[in-house]
């Protein structure tokens, strides 16, 4: 029997989709092994599979961020955050997170190693030669961030002479902006394993690994005809179920007014403010009902008026099908979730990766980017009038919905990885198509 190690970030956004494949590889023969923190051991052992608990610096619980990360909601939002991020939650894990996945290597006979794109604690082992370590899968959970000539990071596609130099100039400013990330992580693979990273770190989380499998599918992607040989979109790794119990109300939601759901996540909810209150105030007096869920985070001092219901947790797939306009803080599962159901959306996010995923729900014309974490009340009101006004935007969200009805990623994640499997080599890069 193949032996599969799973290795997750101890993020919702992260375990989730890792775990979905973890339970389809057991489904499938396959013997795993799980490698995450402490908060999901229950979870991982109640779907009888091996749990790995990771130690020290990567074991934490973003629901409690103020102990684990105490400046972190100070950090301003966009590039300083995010090299927050890499350095501190991510970056300094990586040595906890290459000694579990050494000793497990060392112990045991591991084929694959699949780990979602921040556990860079895969760098150390990436750096030995390929016939001296298991086959390295990276998943990636957040959009498609490795620099392309046709792309900006910030403006989107554009292949024109004119275009075409300034994503040149817009790819450089991102790596600048970020080389304090990528030194720091340097630093810590280096003091793994004597070595560092070749380039920008960006790149390295796409090129280096044996295989990239992309969790989404090309249509909520920017278009690029030159991609790494190792990467292949497998489709949205959508929840097939989920834990949250379905209020019963939920059945008694009048069917003539439209249903307007709205999230502020489940780690960028430390304050309300940014986005779910204002999102209250500015529909309060609107002919919709507002379904609110908090994400697990402190609601208690959130006002809700009468027209909407605030619950602490909500099924995504119970509500979405009910749902006329999704007002999210750009959460990349959250979005890809509301476009397999066909729901247009409204995304306002500004911490994490949720500025780029925004950008690709403008640039897909599936909703509206408000290109704030904190719109006002009037903003996210008009929004929500312009998704109801112009069908434009629900045709695109059910066409979205239809390029992901196509996509088995499960499966799809399966056969990309059975070459390794078999023939415990690298695919070659001539081997590689989006599935």
């Amino acid at each position: 029997m193949k032996h599969v190690v799973i290795a997750a970030t101890p993020v919702p956004g992260h375990f989730n989709p890792m775990m979905a494949v973890a339970e389809h590889l057991a489904a499938n023969e396959y013997r795993i092994t799980v490698l995450t923190g402490e908060i999901y051991r229950d979870r991982v052992e109640a779907a009888g599979l091996a749990y790995v608990p990771l130690a020290g610096a990567a074991n934490y619980d973003m629901r409690h961020q103020d102990v684990y990360f105490p400046e972190r909601s100070s950090i301003e939002p966009g590039m300083p955050q995010i090299t927050y991020d890499m350095q501190r939650v991510f970056g300094d894990a990586i040595p906890e997170q290459y000694a579990a996945l050494k000793r497990l290597v060392d112990a045991e006979d591991v084929d694959v190693i699949m780990a979602d794109l921040l556990f860079m604690g895969i760098f150390p082992l990436l750096m030995a030669p390929r016939a001296e370590r298991p086959a390295v899968v990276s998943c990636g959970i957040v959009p498609f961030m490795c620099r392309n000539a046709e792309v900006s990071p910030f403006t989107g596609p554009d292949n024109s002479p004119e275009g075409l130099l300034r994503n040149a100039e817009h790819n450089e400013q991102i790596a600048a902006a970020l080389q304090p990330a990528t030194d720091y992580v340097s630093d810590k693979i280096e003091a793994c394993c004597g070595r560092r990273l070749d380039t920008f770190l960006f790149d390295e989380l796409y090129v280096r690994p044996d295989l990239f499998l992309q969790f989404t599918t090309s249509a909520f992607e920017f278009p690029m005809k030159e991609l790494p040989g190792n990467v292949v979109f497998v489709g949205p790794m959508i929840p097939k179920h989920d834990d949250v119990e379905t209020p019963s109300w939920i059945e008694s939601l009048d069917p003539a007014k439209p249903v307007v759901f709205l999230t502020q996540g489940t780690i960028a909810n430390y304050d309300f403010n940014q986005l779910l209150q204002p999102a209250l105030d500015g529909l309060a007096a609107e002919p919709v009902q507002v379904v609110a869920t908090a994400g697990g985070g402190d609601a208690s001092g959130v006002r809700v008026p009468a027209n909407a219901r605030l619950e602490g947790y909500l099924s995504y797939a119970a509500i979405l099908p009910k749902t006329a306009v999704f007002v999210t803080n750009g959460g990349y599962n959250g979005v890809q979730m509301a476009l397999r159901a066909g729901v247009p959306l409204i995304s306002a996010g500004a911490s994490e990766d949720k500025p780029f995923v925004s950008a690709r729900v403008a640039w897909s014309g599936c909703g509206i980017d408000l290109k704030t974490g904190t719109p006002t009340a009037e903003q996210i009101r008009d929004a929500v009038r312009s998704i109801l006004a112009e069908s434009s935007y629900r045709q695109k969200a059910q066409a979205m919905s239809c390029a992901y009805e196509g996509c088995d990623a499960l499966q799809n994640t399966l056969l990309a990885i059975e070459p390794l499997l078999r023939n415990h080599i690298a695919v070659e890069p001539e081997e590689m198509a989006e599935v």
